[in-house]
Parts: structure tokens; C-alpha cells; sequence
């Protein structure tokens, strides 16, 4: 005879709910003799047993959903009992903990409790009503099962509906370093010893890379190992990243309450069996309450952790930059895991692009991908991702076979590209396209320019190869721009970033100093998560709004501000690429900044010989300038950027009028250019 299914909740509560409306207009003595249905080997059944809930709590909980998928029915029994009549009776009456104490008799006032597993759990929800007093646990508050909780009952296996916009789903993911397979072995050791009885210890992954952390913490929960056994095994299981940020934004609007997504969390990981992966910032962060939005309702970034170490007992990955410590009711267990070195990446790209050992091919090719790899530090996944819109893209010019350094040329833009999408908006790209010939400066700076673009594109074999270190910080490169306004400075930059064909990102420190405690940290935090691995240079327009000389912290703001220079000092040592740093003000730099810059560029007003080479490659080819006098226009003192704007204006002035541009013409753009920035002129 063939096994019967079992049957939905839907059939279920119905035939509950009919059941219920014939004893009470039956007149059966109270409390009615009506049982729960045969559960067994039902979602509802789960879920039950999953939270532990007592036979008073099931039946509460059935009751609620009953009303939920019976509302006709359910309410006119409610209606009734609550003597409401009148045609709207239905829209009135509503399930309370007093209605099922006059069906079923006296309740536990415990199980309405907010402490109790059918509200801290987020299963059942109490709202009063205008016939109770509002104390949330009155007789007369009104009963309602929670969406999530009725769909799980109902045989759904994914996370609620309240929880999904804020999670990601975790894949298994392949290619791992020797440091994260280090990691993801410890890890799996340390679940081993734990015994059947024990709590899941807390588990901190912590790294420089966010990526190289995320992809152990991957691998670790893909096949959920050590993980209590549950009643549920189906897609809601895993690992799934909590979009932190999400969570700050959604609180600081006021469409959460930090205690509500506590329950949510709770209550959806415990009955999936799946592990939540939470990236968190720098313990420095953590600590500071005053830096998060969470803070408008009495929690901190540290104390929601600890809230989830207390709550939680499925696994729980907390992502980190630096080891966090603090107190926790499950041991918390932390493990270092360094970035894929440029030899692994080498060997993911290799994998990624179908090329073979790259070691047995020609060594111009493998010193090229050394090269790549020291510039665009990506985590294997985005190796993967990048090598696919690198062969799309060959395959959309028409190259069917290309060789390896055309395949590599394609994969190095494949590269800037992917970066792109990090600062889209948090940085301003800036065009890069000057070159060395249109760049005017004193010999000695162009000298130390070219000394840049030098380390930059040896850093691998000095600092590896070589062995002048073997760790990720020094690798960077700082330099300082000082100097007047419109001397050259961010063109000095445009033409560093094309040198070195890198995308080139302006940061104006003032803008991005925000007056709210601990933003200014999260900001800077963006910029340099999202250069770390795309591989462009960053040009930090007024560094001496942050790298000001600090003095004596006398107030909270002060104290902040010197934080928030510690801060960009701290993530300057570890920055891998180069960062270049503009200020009009040399003098007002602290001196614990100078002692880390490596390279340092003083533009200053151009002298008579540099203003006429800047005069005789101020216009393009196509102008008529036969009749400058080049001698005559270099001796007014100008900057490079005041000797191109009047090039231009003279250009257009010279068009509008249906003449060559003339000294004379270029005099008058001059005077205009000078009472345009309220410097004085003197007429003839």
C-alpha cells in the first residue's frame, strides 16, 4: 500500500478551523475537546520541534496561522466570542490571547512574553488593540503569526521575505590560496573537536584583503561543516553575507528596529540550519558607538555582533580587517587569512584563460602576468570573472586567436574595468591621455616623475624577487605635489596614469571629511577597499585638510580629527598601489606624514624659460600663431594652467572676429584672464 503524503497546512487549518466553528455552535462545554491535527512529517511539524515550543505554544501557533489562511471563518468565531455583532463584525473581531483562553482554557501569561521562543523568535506578533490597554501582553492584544513563520509552516525552505533584501547567498568557491586553505583546514579542525553538546564556536576570519577573507568563509560554509543537525536541509542552508551597510541605512531611516532583525535573523537561520556571514569594519570602528547609525537606538557595530553570538546557534562568520575582541557566550575563534600571492594569481589567471603552466611559456609572458598581478591584486572569483569579459571582448573585435600578450593587453583593460565598478560613486575618474612632451616642468622634476612610474612597474622583483620584504605593507608608493594653484599638479597625475596605463581617481579629502563622528573613516575605508584590488592610482586633492599638524587633542572634534588621520595614515602604510597627494601648503603637512612619503614634487611658478615652452605648445596644429611673438608672451608671470585657459579663450576670440590668433589678441585674453582672478592691470 503506497504511503500517503502528508498533507498541507492548508488542508489542515481549514478542516481545523471548520472543526473548531461546529463544536462552538454545537454548544460543546468548554474548553472544547478539539485537538491539534496529525502533524507528523509536516513543515509545521518542523518547525515546532526546530524552536523547541511546548504543547501550549503549538497550539497557539496553529491557531494563528489557522486564522491567517481561514480569516472568514476564524474571525466570525472570534466576532462571537468577543460578542461583536453587526454587519462589519468580521472587520472588528480578531484572535487574542482571551478568545483562545475562553475555547481552549487558562493560559501560561509566559508565552506571550517577549522573552518567550513565539516573540523572540519572531513566530507570532501581539499588536494591541483599542480594547486592550496597549500593554502588549493584555488579553485582548491581537494575535498574528509572522509572514516568515507562516510560510516555513506552509514548507517554504527560503529566507523571509523581510530578510532577503539584506542577504546574499554564498557559493562554494575553488581557488584558494595556500594561506586561505591554511585558514579553511584550521577552521574545519577546530568544528571537529567541538562536541555534539558544545556551542558552535564564533568564528572571525580577519584579513587586509575583504575578498581573500569572504572566499574562506565561502568554502567553510559551503558544505556546512560542523553544523548542528536541523530539521531543514534545502537552498535556505549555506552561508549568506548580512549587507551590513543595509542594515545601518534601513535603522538610521527608521524601517528597523535593531531587536526586531535580531529575532528575524534568529529565527530564519535556526530553523534553515544555514551560516550568517557578517563583514564588519576596523575594530576601531567597532568600538566607536558614535559611529554608526545604530547608535539612535542604543546598539554599536560591536554590540550587534555580541547580540548574534548570544542569540545564534547556527554558525556565525564574522568578517574583519584587524582580530576583534570582545566578550562572548560562544567561544570566539579568530584566523588569519592573507591575499592569493602575485605567484597564485598567476596560476588562477592561467586556470581562468585556458593558457596552461604559464612557467612553460615564453618568460616575456609570465613576467608580464607577474606584472599584472602585482598592479590588480583580485581575489580568485574576480580573476574569473575579469578572464571571461577579457575573451568576450576579444571575441566581439573579432579576434579568434590571439596571441598571449594581445590576450594579456585585453586582460590588463579587462582589469581597469572591473575596478571601475568599485567607485562608481564614491571617486571621480579623472581623463588621462598627457603625455611627457606636453609636460613642462624643471628638469629635476620630470626626473623624479619618471623615478615614479620606475618603482611602480618594478615593485615585484625589488620587493620579492629581490627580498626587501614579504609583506604587504611598503608595497605602495606615496607622493606629495605641492605647490601653486594651476602649476600642474593633477596633470603631473594624468600623466603619471597614462604612463602606467592605470585609471586615475580624484578624492577631494574635503569634501570627503564628513562633521559626523567616525563617517569620514567609512569613507576613506570605500576608497581604499575599492583600490586595493582595482588597481588604480589615487590623487588626494588638499591632503592638508586631513594631514594638518595636529596638535594637542582639547575638545571631542579634535580628538576625532586626529583619529581620522591615524586612520588614512594607517591604510597609506598598507596601500599597495600609488597614491598621490596635492596641497598648495607644503608648510602645513604633519611631520609623521612627510616621514612616509617616498617622493616629493615641489611645482613652483614657472620661470621665463618654462612659460615660453609652455607658450610655443599652447595650441593645437590646426591654429594660425605665425605671428606670435613667443619671447614677448613668456615674460608676464603665469602658471601652465593660466597660459592654457587664455590659449583657449584667445582661440575663440580670435574665430569670433575671422582673424589669426596675434600677440596683441592674446594680450587682451591675458588682462581678461588677470581680472578674472582680481589680480591687477596695468593699461599701456
Amino acid at each position: 500500500m503506497p504511503t500517503r503524503l502528508p498533507r498541507s497546512i492548508n488542508e489542515l487549518s481549514h478542516e481545523f478551523a471548520l472543526e473548531l466553528s461546529g463544536q462552538l455552535v454545537a454548544g460543546e462545554l468548554r474548553p472544547l475537546p478539539l485537538k491539534l491535527p496529525d502533524l507528523r512529517g509536516t513543515p509545521c511539524q518542523a518547525v515546532f520541534e526546530v524552536f523547541s515550543l511546548s504543547a501550549e505554544e503549538r497550539l497557539i501557533l496553529f491557531l494563528a496561522a489557522t486564522t491567517q489562511l481561514n480569516t472568514g471563518l476564524m474571525l466570525q468565531t472570534c466576532a462571537a466570542e468577543l460578542e461583536l455583532s453587526g454587519s462589519d463584525k468580521t472587520l472588528s473581531a480578531f484572535l487574542c490571547p482571551y478568545v483562545i483562553q475562553q475555547w481552549f482554557g487558562p493560559l501560561d501569561p509566559a508565552v506571550f512574553a517577549a522573552s518567550s521562543p513565539l516573540r523572540q523568535m519572531n513566530l507570532l506578533e501581539l499588536h494591541p488593540t483599542h480594547f486592550g490597554n496597549g500593554s502588549g501582553s493584555d488579553l485582548l492584544s491581537e494575535i498574528r503569526i509572522a509572514p516568515g513563520a507562516l510560510a516555513f509552516m506552509q514548507g517554504g525552505k527560503a529566507l523571509s521575505s523581510e530578510l532577503s533584501p539584506l542577504l546574499t547567498p554564498l557559493g562554494s568557491w575553488a581557488w584558494l590560496g595556500h594561506s586561505q586553505q591554511a585558514a579553511l583546514a584550521e577552521l574545519s579542525e577546530v568544528m571537529q573537536l567541538s562536541g555534539p553538546d558544545d556551542l558552535v564556536p564564533v568564528i572571525n576570519i580577519y584579513s587586509a584583503s575583504p575578498a581573500a577573507a569572504l572566499e574562506v568563509a565561502q568554502m567553510y560554509s559551503a558544505p556546512i561543516s560542523g553544523m548542528p543537525d536541523s530539521a531543514v536541509s534545502d537552498s535556505g542552508a549555506g552561508g549568506w553575507l548580512l549587507d551590513f551597510g543595509q542594515v545601518e541605512r534601513r535603522v538610521q531611516q527608521g524601517k528597523w528596529s535593531v531587536e526586531a532583525l535580531l529575532g528575524l535573523l534568529q529565527r530564519d537561520f535556526t530553523y534553515l540550519g544555514a551560516t550568517l556571514v557578517i563583514r564588519l569594519e576596523e575594530q576601531g570602528d567597532l568600538n566607536e558607538a558614535a559611529s554608526s547609525p545604530l547608535t539612535a537606538q542604543g546598539w554599536s557595530p560591536l554590540a550587534f555582533a555580541q547580540a548574534l553570538c548570544g542569540s545564534l546557534q547556527t554558525p556565525l562568520i564574522l568578517l574583519s580587517r584587524d582580530p576583534l575582541v570582545f566578550e562572548s557566550p560562544r567561544d570566539l575563534y579568530a584566523v588569519a587569512a592573507e591575499r592569493p600571492t602575485p605567484e597564485e594569481q598567476v596560476e588562477f589567471w592561467s586556470d581562468a584563460l585556458g593558457l596552461g603552466a604559464l612557467t612553460q611559456r615564453q618568460s616575456e609572458v609570465a613576467a608580464e602576468f607577474r606584472h599584472l598581478t602585482t598592479q590588480f591584486s583580485l581575489s580568485s572569483q574576480t580573476i574569473a570573472t575579469v578572464a571571461r569579459d577579457a575573451q568576450r571582448h576579444l571575441q566581439q573585435r573579432g579576434v579568434a586567436d590571439s596571441d598571449d600578450l594581445e590576450l594579456l593587453a585585453e586582460v590588463w583593460e579587462a582589469c581597469k574595468r572591473q575596478g571601475r565598478k568599485a567607485f562608481q560613486g564614491i571617486a571621480e575618474q579623472v581623463p588621462t591621455g598627457a603625455d611627457w612632451e606636453s609636460l613642462i616642468l624643471p628638469p629635476e622634476d620630470l626626473l623624479t616623475l619618471r623615478d615614479i612610474v620606475t618603482q611602480v612597474q618594478h615593485r615585484h622583483e625589488v620587493y620579492r624577487a629581490w627580498g626587501y620584504t614579504s609583506a604587504e605593507r611598503g608595497l605602495g608608493i606615496t607622493a606629495l605635489f605641492s605647490g601653486t594653484s594651476g602649476g600642474g599638479k593633477t596633470y603631473a597625475a594624468e600623466v603619471l596614469a597614462t604612463a602606467l596605463n592605470l585609471d586615475l581617481y580624484r578624492i577631494d579629502l574635503s569634501s570627503v571629511s564628513s562633521k559626523w563622528i567616525g563617517e569620514t573613516e567609512k569613507n576613506l575605508k570605500k576608497v581604499f577597499d575599492a583600490a586595493d584590488e582595482g588597481g588604480a592610482i589615487l590623487l588626494f586633492d588638499e591632503a592638508d585638510s586631513v594631514f594638518g599638524k595636529r596638535g594637542e587633542a582639547q575638545s571631542s572634534n579634535d580628538r576625532y580629527a586626529n583619529l581620522t588621520t591615524n586612520y588614512l595614515l594607517q591604510r597609506m602604510e598598507s596601500y599597495r598601489g600609488l597614491a598621490i597627494l596635492t596641497t598648495n601648503y607644503e608648510g602645513n603637512i604633519d611631520s609623521a606624514f612627510m616621514r612616509r612619503i617616498r617622493f616629493t614634487v615641489r611645482f613652483r611658478e614657472p620661470d621665463e624659460a618654462l612659460r615660453l615652452q609652455l607658450w610655443q605648445r599652447a595650441f593645437p596644429a590646426g591654429v594660425e600663431v605665425s605671428a606670435l611673438d613667443y619671447k614677448a608672451l613668456a615674460r608676464p608671470k603665469l602658471t601652465g594652467a593660466n597660459v592654457k585657459s587664455i590659449a583657449l579663450n584667445a582661440s575663440f576670440l580670435a574665430r569670433a572676429r575671422g582673424e589669426a590668433v596675434t600677440t596683441t589678441l592674446i594680450e587682451e585674453a591675458i588682462s581678461r584672464e588677470l581680472r578674472r582672478q582680481g589680480r591687477l592691470v596695468f593699461s599701456q
